[in-house]
């Protein structure tokens, strides 16, 4: 297994100068000029001068970048500044040599001058008892060998735990890991970082017991049962359930039901809608957004003429029956038994082979592209009907027949998502 996962990517800098040699016409042996140091930022170059015919007098130093001299600087150092980025270093010395040799040697970086690339640190793998995390390092400066790290539980070092890797044990149930390293890099930054935390960690053998939800078909009866269970924790895409027809099988007409329950603390919007094919926000048939504790018909605001306003207000928390009928023109929501309707789609974009409302594709939704939900949006007890009485049946699923942690991705559209 690898354990350590850190890339060292250095950039090392050649230094160019005056070769030792001698000029046969006029006996004398040139000087040499080496160039010691990094070409980065806040770094120093050093002018090194050696002559064989002895140390020379009036020595003078000219440093210049590509775009011309650089003034004050007339030392035998040089420390590069952030003006510097981008040009190579040029330093130019003339001197008399002890011989009465007048030299002017030239050395110059053969690479252009570089900011810092700080370090990115990052942790790789899923924090669960017996997985392996490692540590992700990366800094083009390049991560001396024998670099230590430090393994945190809620912020608490973990005893013992310092090398690039972690292999998570019982004792870390629930807890959220982070790593810290402090090194100086192979340029000489000094470089300090710590991961974002992970999630808590689980125990994998541990089975999530079942949800109770109210059994619809016996009044004030409550029943265990499984349910699907829709996640959010990526931020570049939504969570969802997507049971979806094929083309040929398009619904004219139809009714869908449904369950689905909110958390009481969750600030992100979950949404049960009907498309066609396309899923696009403005190609929706019907959306309902169910908010904190109200609800709403994505396309239908108070600037629509014909307005749906949605007095029906739910406990976050408790289970929402839902119930969507469509015909040829028009759709109705039921939602909690107060129904509203039969209003035209919300759809502003519907191309002709769409216009009459046929359903394909039922989404069960929860959060958007942006940051990501902290609970679980569940869904129980999905039907889907060919006629709007629902007498019919064409698709039903209550979750009863999957283990436990299922990814329902294996049975649905594509598209699905963490659920």
């Amino acid at each position: 297994m690898i354990k350590n996962l850190i890339t060292l990517s250095v950039l090392a800098l050649s230094l160019t100068g005056c070769n030792d040699g001698r000029d046969e016409d006029s006996n004398n042996y040139i000087g040499n000029l080496s160039l010691d140091g990094y070409a980065y930022v806040g770094k120093t170059l050093v002018a090194d001068v050696s002559d064989a015919n002895g140390d020379g007098e009036n020595v003078t130093y000219t440093w210049s970048t590509d775009s011309g001299v650089i003034a004050d600087a007339t030392g035998p150092s040089y420390t590069v500044t952030s003006n510097d980025v981008g040009s190579s270093l040029t330093v130019t010395v003339n001197y008399v040599d002890a011989a009465g040799n007048a030299e002017k040697l030239v050395a110059k970086t053969s690479n252009a001058v570089e900011d810092n690339s700080p370090l990115d640190l990052s942790i790789f793998g899923d924090a669960k008892i017996g997985a392996t995390l490692i540590a992700r390092a990366i800094d083009l400066n390049g991560i001396p060998e024998g670099t230590t790290f430090v393994w945190n539980a809620d912020g608490v070092p973990i005893d013992g735990q310092n090398e690039g890797s972690l292999d998570i044990s019982a004792d870390l149930l629930d807890k959220k890991i982070t790593v810290q390293v402090s090194y100086e890099d192979n340029v000489g930054y000094s470089e300090s970082a710590t991961s974002a935390e992970t999630a808590a960690v689980i125990d994998p053998t541990v089975v999530v017991p079942p949800v109770e939800n109210p059994d619809t078909g016996s009044a004030g009866n409550t029943n265990t049962t499984k349910v699907a269970t829709i996640k959010d924790t990526k931020t570049d895409d939504a969570g969802e359930l997507r049971y979806k027809r094929d083309s040929s099988d398009a619904l004219a007409q139809g009714k869908m039901s449904v369950s689905v329950l909110k958390a009481a603390d969750e600030a992100k919007t979950a949404y049960v809608s009907l498309f066609n094919g396309s899923t696009s926000t403005s190609n929706a048939i019907v959306d309902l957004k169910i908010l904190d504790g109200t609800f709403a018909i994505r396309g239908h605001e108070v600037t629509d003429a014909e307005f749906v306003n949605i007095t029906t207000t739910f406990t976050p928390g408790e289970w929402i029956d839902v119930e969507m009928m469509w015909d040829a023109t028009q759709v109705t929501v039921v939602i909690n038994g107060d129904s509203y309707g039969p209003f035209t789609t919300a759809s502003l974009n519907v191309a002709s082979d769409v216009a009459n409302a046929h359903v394909r594709t039922v989404v069960m939704k929860l959060g958007d592209t942006s940051g990501v939900a902290t609970t679980d949006f569940l869904v129980d007890n999905l039907k889907v009907y060919s006629d709007t009485a629902g007498q019919t049946l064409v698709y039903e699923d209550d979750f009863e027949s999957y283990d436990l942690t299922h990814d329902l991705a294996a049975n649905y559209d594509g598209a699905t998502s963490e659920a």
